[in-house]
């Protein structure tokens, strides 16, 4: 029987430095991220009424231009001073506006706040943790790291992720803590021991991830467990205690302050769970609603939004909690599964709808349009099917490839690790999608399931290279040779 290749302490550890093709995709990255971002007419992602979160607390309101002001379709470069208003709903985003406006009084930004500002400070912290995620791939062999590194090149500076830093959504935050998570998560792999130091900065990371919005709380469980799953010392237990300490301490904190939302956001999250989701997708809403002690009448707001005009808000969602939502859906997995098949006809369409009305903007010409970047979400939405069927074949190989490469890896720790973080992806991505699902309608917008999209952008080019590194065991030479046949010593071994 064949003895599997394994990495030895022959592999160099994970360095700060980054080769010259690495180096270039980090620059590429800048540019075309800052490009979108800075020079107008500029990217975003115009407001949907959630900036009041973020921008109201801050004393920031949107330009008086009227055309501007309309929610969905304009995206205001410009925001005017007022009085700061109570804090109701925090994310770390607020923290992430703070700065920005800091930066724009120290620097005696005038009467007015310009939105680049807010992308300059997101796109420091994307790129950060882009070069975080380049310096983990230094210690695979170059074919890996450089088509990891062009693979990542074009998703991370595709538009349908740029526009998110423009804005004030709680996405914009989720995106760029989740990227920096990763990119220690990944140099925690490749480490050949342990640290205390990037133990505490990636717990920290997390937590400002996890403190994004509510629904990142149950996102950031594979997330928290990594650590642990990666320990460097299985032999000696103690070794363990500060990651597990830390994770306990991070889903305390994150849980006392995203839970409970404001009595508003908890109303307009329980009528969207029924009204724009359940009902949306059940074959007699009606007798769905009388299940919830609702009049069937009601059936005429299906599929609207726990916004819209002229519903009765107030009045219904008080007879029925989220209690009876879960049990609903216990009843009736089918609904559950019916949402979750709406939700996968929404994943891989960064539909040009998006992009050529919320990014529209009203300084230049007539019409003018923020230029688009879309290679990577055109692949993406022309070759995988949008269909539950497609994502649940996609887990299930993900699943067999990561149990596979764990039990090939068994006696050597530098390869189970590999695989175990691709298998922390693969958990990541299932339960940001189940998030999505459950948490909030997952139809309609692809704001909803962005994070998941990220993730699974992120797990897929990292099972690409999982499978080019392993290709490496087939061939002979220096450019051929796997990660996990580094070192002369296991090549004699065989």
């Amino acid at each position: 029987m064949r003895t599997p290749h394994h990495p030895t302490t022959s592999r160099p550890d994970v360095s700060w430095r980054l080769d010259l093709v690495s180096a270039v995709v980090l620059l590429l990255a800048a540019v075309l991220v800052l490009h979108q971002l800075m020079l107008p007419p500029v990217v975003g992602y115009a407001d949907n009424g959630d900036f009041g979160r973020v921008i109201t607390p801050l004393g920031l309101t949107h330009s008086a231009d009227p055309a501007v002001r309309e929610f969905f379709y304009f995206v205001d470069p410009v925001y005017e001073w007022t009085e700061p208003a109570s804090v109701e709903v925090f994310s770390t985003e607020l923290i992430l506006a703070g700065l920005a406006v800091g930066l724009h009084k120290i620097f005696g930004g005038g009467e007015t706040f310009d939105l680049r500002l807010m992308g300059g400070v997101h796109a420091v912290l994307y790129l950060a943790g882009l070069y975080l995620i380049l310096t983990g791939l230094q210690s695979f062999p170059r074919r890996v790291r450089w088509l990891a590194a062009v693979l990542l090149l074009l998703a991370a500076a595709d538009s349908p992720y740029v526009i998110f830093l423009n804005s004030f959504y709680a996405e914009a935050a989720s995106l760029v803590f989740l990227v920096l998570a990763l990119g220690l998560l990944l140099r925690t792999a490749r480490a050949h021991e342990g640290s205390h130091v990037r133990t505490v900065f990636y717990y920290l990371v997390v937590l400002l991830f996890a403190l994004a919005r509510a629904q990142n709380v149950w996102v950031a469980l594979p997330l928290l467990a990594a650590p642990l799953l990666l320990g460097h010392a299985p032999r000696l237990p103690r070794a363990r205690l500060l990651p597990a300490g830390l994770a306990v301490a991070v889903l305390v904190v994150a849980v006392a302050l995203t839970w409970p939302l404001p009595e508003a956001e908890q109303e307009a999250a329980r009528w969207d769970l029924l009204f724009n989701g359940i009902l949306v997708v059940s074959p007699d809403p009606g007798a769905d609603l009388a299940e919830f002690g609702l009049p069937p009448a009601l059936a005429e707001h299906s599929g609207k939004g726990a916004w819209s005009a002229g519903i009765p808000r107030y009045e219904t969602t008080a007879q029925y909690g989220l209690g009876d939502i879960a049990r609903f859906h216990l009843r009736h997995p089918d609904r559950f599964l019916a949402l979750a098949a709406a939700g996968a006809r929404d994943c891989f369409r960064w539909e040009e709808g998006i992009l050529a009305s919320r990014t529209e903007v009203v300084e230049g010409p007539a019409g003018a349009r923020a230029p688009s970047i879309t290679g990577w979400g055109n692949f993406e939405r022309n070759l995988f099917p949008g269909s539950l069927w497609f994502l649940g074949t996609v887990f299930v190989l993900a699943t067999g490839a990561v149990v596979w490469g764990w039990r090939y890896y068994a006696a050597h720790s530098d390869g189970r690790r590999l695989f175990t973080t691709a298998g922390v992806l693969v958990a990541l991505s299932l339960v940001a999608y189940v998030a999505a699902v459950a948490a909030e309608e997952p139809t309609g917008t692809f704001k909803h399931l962005f994070v998941f999209q990220v993730i699974f952008d992120v797990g897929l080019i990292a099972l690409l290279g999982l499978g080019m590194d392993h290709l490496g065991r087939f061939f002979p030479g220096r450019w051929w040779e796997s990660t996990a046949a580094v070192g002369r010593e296991d090549r004699r071994r065989e």
